[in-house]
Parts: C-alpha cells; sequence; structure tokens
C-alpha cells in the first residue's frame, strides 16, 4: 500500500488549505479487506477498499495509477462531504457524492499541474449532458419514497451532473471566493446534517451572491441542459453579444424547450482577449462588449466550465474552428460537444461537422481527440451505404492513423492511456 500511503498526506492538506478548513478527525485509517461489498466506502476516517483496488504495487501502470488516485481523493472528499456534513435523506445525495467528485479533480489538479484532471472534468461534466439532453433524464434532487430507488439514486446525473454545476460555480467565482465560502457551511453545519435549501441558503449568503441561490436551485431541481443561442451583432456603435436561453433538445425530441429557466453563470471571451462574465437569469439578455471593433470570434463558454450548451451563426462557427488549436482542452472539449450537439439538434451544417472532427482529430488532449468517437461509431453503424462507409473509413484513417501513430511512441502516460 505504500504508493497510496505516500500520496494521501498531501490530498488531505490540498483539501484543507482549500477550504481552510482541516482534516476533521483524530486518525485516518486506510483498510484493504478481501472481498469488500463495494469497490471502496467513505467510512469515517477508516476508507475501505476492495484489497484488488487498492493493491497495485509501488510502480502502477498509467491506466491503473490515474484509476487509482482518482477513487482515493473521491474518498477522501467524503471526510467532509457525507462524514463531517451528512445529508438527511437520499434525495440530497449530489450533497455528498456530487462534491465528493468535484473535489477529485480539484485535489489532483493542485498535486499534478500539467495531469489533465481539469479536462477529465470537463469531459465528464459533457458525459452527464449526453444523458440530460433526453426527455427521459431526471433532476439531481428528486423526492424518494422508495427504497428501490435508492439505488437508481447513484448514476451520472447525481455525479457528474452535479460535479459539472459545482465546477462551473466555482470557476465562476473563483476558487479563491467559492472554497472558502464552502468551507464556512461546512463549519456551519459540523457534526450534523444539511439539506439543500439549507445549502443553497448559506453558499448565496457566503459568496455575498444571493443569486447563486437561484443558481444552485434552478440546475439541481430542474432536469436538461440549457442552450445559449449566441448572436454577435456588430451594427450599433459597441459589439452586443446576444444571449437566449432554453432547455436543448435533440432533434425530433418530445421536449419542450420553452419551459424551463435557469439562473446560468456564464463567461464569454472575445479573439480580441476580452472577457466579460454575468449571472444570466433573463430567457434573452445581452452584453455589451467594451472594445469598438468587431471581433472575429466569441466564446460563450470562457474555460469550457460551464453546464450548458451553446449554438451560433454557422460563420461564427468557422471562425471558431479556424482558430481551434489555440483554444485550452477544457474550451476545445466545448466547442466538441457544443458543435454535435447542434448537428444532433439540426441545427448545425454536415460542413461544419466535418470540419470539427478534422480540426478536433489534430488534438494533442486525448480526451478531445477522443470526444466524437461515440458519434461517429454510431453514424458509421447506422446512416451510412457500404460505398459510403469505404469512402469515410479512408477519411478518418488519414485523420487518426496518425494519433494512434505518435501514442504508440509516446512516453506521456496520457497518451499512452489513449
Amino acid at each position: 500500500m505504500s504508493y497510496i500511503l505516500d500520496i494521501t498526506p498531501r490530498m488531505m492538506e490540498i483539501f484543507g488549505q482549500e477550504l481552510k478548513r482541516p482534516y476533521p478527525f483524530a486518525k485516518l485509517d486506510i483498510v484493504a479487506a478481501p472481498q469488500w461489498p463495494s469497490g471502496a466506502t467513505e467510512l469515517t476516517a477508516a476508507i475501505t477498499y476492495r484489497e484488488e483496488r487498492i493493491l497495485v504495487g509501488d510502480q502502477p501502470a498509467p491506466g491503473a495509477r490515474l484509476a487509482l488516485i482518482d477513487v482515493h481523493a473521491h474518498e477522501l472528499a467524503h471526510m467532509w462531504f457525507g462524514n463531517l456534513v451528512t445529508p438527511p435523506w437520499w434525495d440530497d445525495l449530489w450533497l455528498k457524492e456530487g462534491f465528493a467528485t468535484w473535489g477529485t479533480p480539484l485535489v489532483l489538479t493542485i498535486m499534478e499541474p500539467d495531469g489533465g484532471h481539469d479536462v477529465t472534468a470537463v469531459a465528464q461534466s459533457i458525459r452527464a449532458m449526453r444523458l440530460d439532453s433526453l426527455a427521459s433524464t431526471r433532476a439531481i434532487r428528486e423526492p424518494i419514497a422508495d427504497n428501490n430507488n435508492i439505488r437508481n439514486a447513484y448514476d451520472a446525473i447525481t455525479y457528474l451532473k452535479s460535479l459539472g454545476v459545482i465546477h462551473m460555480v466555482d470557476q465562476y467565482f473563483g476558487p479563491e471566493i467559492f472554497r472558502p465560502a464552502l468551507g464556512r457551511y461546512i463549519e456551519k453545519f459540523a457534526d450534523g446534517e444539511a439539506d439543500s435549501p439549507q445549502f443553497y441558503e448559506v453558499i448565496g449568503m457566503e459568496t455575498n451572491t444571493p443569486a447563486l441561490t437561484e443558481t444552485f436551485r434552478s440546475f439541481v431541481e430542474q432536469k436538461g441542459v440549457p442552450l445559449v443561442t449566441t448572436t454577435l451583432n456588430c451594427d450599433k456603435d459597441k459589439p452586443l453579444v446576444s444571449l437566449e436561453q432554453q432547455r436543448y433538445k435533440p432533434l425530433g425530441s418530445a421536449i419542450d424547450a420553452q419551459a424551463y429557466h435557469w439562473t446560468i453563470p456564464l463567461c464569454i471571451r472575445t479573439s480580441e482577449g476580452e472577457r466579460h462574465c454575468a449571472l444570466i437569469d433573463k430567457l434573452d439578455q445581452d452584453i455589451e462588449l467594451t472594445g469598438t471593433s468587431c471581433p472575429r470570434w466569441v466564446f460563450p463558454n470562457a474555460g469550457g466550465s460551464g453546464y450548458y450548451r451553446w449554438n451560433m451563426p454557422e460563420q461564427q462557427w468557422r471562425a471558431l474552428l479556424t482558430d481551434f488549436d489555440d483554444f485550452a482542452p477544457t474550451e476545445a472539449l466545448s466547442i466538441v460537444d457544443s458543435a454535435l450537439a447542434a448537428f444532433e439538434a439540426g441545427k448545425l451544417s454536415a460542413e461544419i461537422f466535418w470540419q470539427l472532427i478534422e480540426v478536433s482529430s489534430r488534438s494533442t488532449q486525448r480526451q478531445v481527440v477522443t470526444a466524437p468517437l461515440a458519434y461517429l461509431t454510431r453514424y458509421f453503424a447506422h446512416y451510412f451505404s457500404n460505398d459510403e462507409r469505404a469512402i469515410l473509413a479512408e477519411k478518418l484513417s488519414g485523420w487518426y492513423q496518425p494519433v494512434l501513430a505518435r501514442a504508440l511512441t509516446s512516453e506521456d502516460a496520457e497518451m499512452q492511456i489513449l
């Protein structure tokens, strides 16, 4: 167990520093148990693993190491979220599982700044958005009155959508504001319990932003993914970005897109380097840019951390894809996801779709390269004739074979996982 024992003190230190509340118990045992019923359990001050999950040797392979540090950071986060402050009932499961999932990339990014853990967090959030786009999805917080529904709550909505929402708020306010406020929420309810309304109230007060209460309530108690349609208007003295929100729905879905309303922490940035952030609480809202010249493009998810999708006129899509290599990997993931979602909603041309596939295949970040593959696999299997598949296979080989060739000879752990 030497590998995990060596890194645990640093993880504990980071959580304590970021939340401004040190590890809350007198000791911490790490237990490797044969035939433990779950992979890992956050028993108070005694994280317990099924032994094959944690006994990986002193130098685990890249994938095994990543899986181990991921689950260990998650279970350690539970010492604050779940053990020190406990949800009173299963409908508030997100207050422990969502925050522990969010705490994982938080601690790992500080431990390993070049490890791509922030990119993984955005990729996991996008995974939740794919499920959350369905008419049959559920809200993060829903009443649970039947024992059979308790297990159902342990799903991607509770874990990954919660991660996406919390990560969005954390990045919007900045770690120096949100994380200490979260620590004061923990301090208020330490050794007790807290439900979602109590969390909403305290976090809005501690960040001095009452509207944050509505942000969390609208994302936690309402199902679906917001879609922000973005239009750049340069006809006036100063450029203007018009934003319109509704629920995202795929082509042919029965979802009533107009029946939903969120308070969205949104940041845009422009090709000229401007950055503007606002809580979008209206169905239609404008942001005036400070410059007088019209930017080549506006990007409505600066940093890539927003739990929403966005669309824009195709001229703006072309401008973004022309500069695709200049975007951070987290932003590139947002571009890929929103473009694929727009295509699946029937609002993006095949020309832009194929341009997106080509530019994303050149990325040096494995999560960006692989993001379209599930879509391509489905399209390839179901929507093309044999002749079309042969043409498409040649095109895809030209894009992806160089990626595989680089991965085979790379010493980078991330590329080896690819």
